[in-house]
């Protein structure tokens, strides 16, 4: 008689992954949030909301799509739960705030748009191909922001003058501020180095290109705090990336330094050494902001001023030009702590992955490597820039809280598959004819023949025969 043992599958694929309607959905809205087509086509969709069709039309798909199979409609990580917990706040105080309407503003405009394509992205990227696809789609969005950045700053778009020198708004959206576009460059720019580093030949120079022109693009920004998380980040990925040769974190240093030198504008260095000229802004008025910002935030620490009301206590209708003390002014300490478990969890995830062993000859395991440094430099730069600027509440992160969240799960199911797939599977069969073990400790036992059904194991060759049993130590 042969007792078989069923074989493990040799990959394991998510429920979701199989919503492919439901993801091609997702991949469109990031495609019109990122590349704007009713700017660079006003003809031809006007007014059109594009992005809050697809944002009602896709979660439709996707439930009915979960229904028809009886499987649970969303996975829950902790980060998801704690953006949850920011919109929960923000509703709850809102009947108690100054403006209530302020704070129904960003509910129900903002925030409560991205929890959805939040929630929804996360299930749905759980695949190597899916998550290569966005982070590819979104660099590409990206980076004709930042060449329309860097070609305004060429063509003398930019005036000349210190007290004008900041780039048009020719944007509009969650691109309008040039201050938010610097950010996004900032954390665009990790990401397309790693993809640089992942692919080899023409493709990978076409990434490494793409991170040269998001760096060129903060530059040409005039944004300091963008100029702080690029330089932070660079730093960060030379130091990551040179580990195992030290001669490439002296030469990439080097070139650093003189791309900063010969690229920066005579003006930024002004911003940031003699802010006092700036007179588009003033230094004391943003001294004076972030004192108040602190001062309200340990105040309304536990009951906070309201979800979008920071401007009605401030000085001059001014924003905190700070994420984490105006969260915390606005949603109280459970807010902060909120903001923060959902910005540090996935980094710790991303840490754990870049620490194990890889084999970086092989593409599979370089694009997982190389992946968790990039993303860890994009949460990077976007901590850095969030310190100056209020940006809490909007896009820019959650994308790649959702990258992070994506390489977890991938790394977790092909740990899982790979577990399954080499243990070592033994039949036994007995047949009537074998003879039999005769020995002074035990009883005489019927002896089978040992077949190896799964991959090739040495210590499969050794059986461990007890009374009444047959026992393969494996």
């Amino acid at each position: 008689m042969r007792l078989g043992v069923k074989q493990a599958p040799a990959q394991i694929i998510p429920a979701s992954s199989r919503c492919t309607l439901a993801f091609a959905g997702m991949y469109l809205f990031t495609l019109v949030l990122f590349a704007r087509p009713a700017e660079l086509f006003p003809g031809i969709f006007g007014p059109l909301p594009l992005a809050k069709i697809i944002a009602l039309v896709t979660p439709l798909v996707y439930l009915l799509s979960k229904m028809g199979r009886g499987e649970r409609f969303l996975i829950w990580p902790l980060e998801l739960k704690m953006a949850v917990l920011i919109g929960v706040l923000g509703l709850v105080l809102a009947p108690i705030a100054a403006s209530s309407q302020d704070s129904f503003d960003v509910l129900f405009d903002v925030y409560f748009k991205i929890l959805i394509v939040f929630s929804l992205l996360i299930s749905l990227t759980d695949t190597r191909g899916r998550l290569r696809s966005l982070i590819v789609l979104i660099l590409i969005c990206c980076s004709w922001l930042a060449l329309d950045s860097i070609i305004s700053f060429l063509t003398g778009e930019v005036s000349k003058t210190f007290d004008g020198n900041k780039l048009k708004d020719t944007f509009v959206g969650i691109f309008s501020n040039p201050n938010d576009r610097a950010t996004i460059f900032a954390m665009m720019m990790p990401l397309a180095i790693a993809c640089g580093l992942i692919r080899r030949g023409l493709t990978g120079l076409l990434f490494l290109a793409l991170g040269g022109i998001f760096a060129v693009g903060v530059i040409a920004s005039f944004s300091r705090a963008g100029m702080l998380g690029l330089i932070a980040t660079a730093g960060f990925l030379i130091w990551k990336v040179g580990r195992r040769k030290r001669w490439v974190r002296w030469v990439a240093g080097l070139m650093l330094i003189a791309f900063l030198a010969v690229a920066a504008p005579g003006g930024l260095g002004d911003r940031f050494f003699h802010p006092s000229k700036d007179k588009r802004e003033s230094a004391e008025d943003r001294e004076r902001v972030l004192k108040r910002a602190a001062i309200l935030s340990l105040r309304h620490s536990a009951i906070g001023l309201g979800m979008g009301n920071f401007h009605t206590y401030s000085f001059k209708e001014l924003r905190a030009h700070n994420s984490y003390l105006e969260i915390a002014a606005e949603l109280g300490f459970i807010g902060l702590l909120a903001y923060l478990i959902m910005l540090i969890t996935p980094i710790r995830s991303l840490v754990r992955i870049e620490r194990r062993p890889y084999d970086l000859n092989e593409q599979s395991e370089r694009e997982i490597y190389y992946l968790s440094i990039g993303l860890q430099g994009t949460f990077l730069a976007y901590s850095i820039c969030s310190f100056f600027s209020s940006i809490q509440y909007s896009w820019f992160i959650y994308h790649p809280i959702v990258f992070a969240i994506a390489l977890r799960r991938i790394t977790q199911f092909e740990a899982q598959a790979e577990e399954e797939s080499s243990d070592t599977r033994l039949a036994i069969v007995t047949e009537p004819e074998e003879g039999r073990l005769r020995g002074t400790l035990w009883r005489p036992q019927r002896v089978g023949r040992l077949f190896q059904t799964g991959e090739s194991n040495a210590r499969a060759r050794t059986a461990l025969i007890q009374p009444g049993k047959f026992w393969v130590d494996r």
